[in-house]
């Protein structure tokens, strides 16, 4: 069974987490510090585990944003 052409890879690598996931490189390495999994090793390079980015992420509390008057 292939994957959907739109569908975003699972892993990836930290240079990259900036354009996937909106997240610097040190967010993600504090992210990792109490999240174990996040990050993965193979050799020299550091895998990201975006799906378990996205799930502490979507545990994060919504933006409250309030729209201020506008100036005079």
């Amino acid at each position: 069974m292939s994957m959907p052409s739109t569908a975003l890879p699972r892993f990836g690598r930290v240079k990259d987490s900036k354009s996937r996931c909106g997240l610097s490189r040190s967010t993600l390495y504090e992210i990792a510090a109490d999240d174990q999994g996040v990050f993965r090793k193979h050799g020299n390079v550091t895998i990201v585990d975006y799906h378990r980015v996205d799930r502490i992420l979507e545990k994060l509390p919504p933006a409250e944003i309030t729209v201020g008057k506008a100036k005079k």
